[in-house]
This record gives structure tokens, C-alpha cells and sequence, in this order.
């Protein structure tokens, strides 16, 4: 257990420390620096931050697959499962060739024991990303 919690002090300062160097500069009109602080906070572990710049950046852009997938991997790991799904279904609704979030609501399903909707999830994933 203490080696997590240094592996995660370590994981934490350096994120801070790229926000640092990097210098985001925030602004009302372009989505990126909140996207970039988002990743950041969520490397950082800090995820009901992170959450905020997630929903900041959907404000101000509103169609991005990747940032609602973003998003809800985020939803995910606070165990906010039905708000994960949903942050995954806007993802696919923008881009429904997005496996990567088809996998990941085969994975939330999962963990709430609907496995055969799971199932249908993980297929569509292979479906749309055969790789």
C-alpha cells in the first residue's frame, strides 16, 4: 500500500509539473488548454478535476468524440457507471466507429453483471475496430 501511495505522489508531481512547464493558458474560446489540463489532472489522479475540465472543454467544442470518451473513462474510475455510459454513447453518437468506446461500455456493463449486453458491447468493438 505505501508503494502506491508514493507511485501516485510521483505520478501526481509530474503531471503538475508538465501543467507548470507547459503554462496552459485558459481561455473562453478554445477547448485544447482544458482538454490538455483534463489529461493532465486525470494523470494526476485528481479525476473530480479533471471531470470539470472534461465538461468545460464539451461546453465550449460539444462535438468531440474523443473528449466524451475521455470523459467517461474519467465517470469510470470516480464509479459513476451510468454517467459513464452515457459520456460513451455521446462519444459513439459523434463517432460511431469509435471502438475503444464500445469496449469500454462492454467493460462498465460488466462490472455491473449485464454480461449479455456486454457481450453485444465488446462485439461491436471488435466490429468497428478490427485491430
Amino acid at each position: 500500500m505505501l508503494y502506491w501511495n508514493v507511485s501516485e505522489q510521483i505520478v501526481r508531481s509530474l503531471a503538475l509539473e508538465k501543467l507548470s512547464k507547459n503554462k496552459i493558458k485558459i481561455n473562453g474560446n478554445n477547448e485544447q488548454p482544458y482538454l490538455d489540463l483534463a489529461r493532465s489532472l486525470y494523470q494526476a489522479f485528481d479525476l473530480e478535476k479533471a471531470l470539470r475540465a472534461y465538461e468545460i472543454a464539451i461546453h465550449i467544442k460539444g462535438n468531440d468524440a474523443e473528449s466524451y470518451r475521455d470523459m467517461g473513462l474519467t465517470l469510470h474510475n470516480l464509479g459513476r457507471h451510468k454517467e459513464a455510459i452515457s459520456a460513451y454513447t455521446q462519444a459513439i453518437e459523434f463517432n460511431p466507429q469509435d471502438g475503444i468506446a464500445h469496449y469500454y461500455i462492454g467493460i462498465v456493463l460488466q462490472q455491473e453483471g449485464l454480461l449479455q449486453r456486454s457481450k453485444q458491447s465488446f462485439q461491436k468493438a471488435i466490429e468497428t475496430c478490427p485491430h
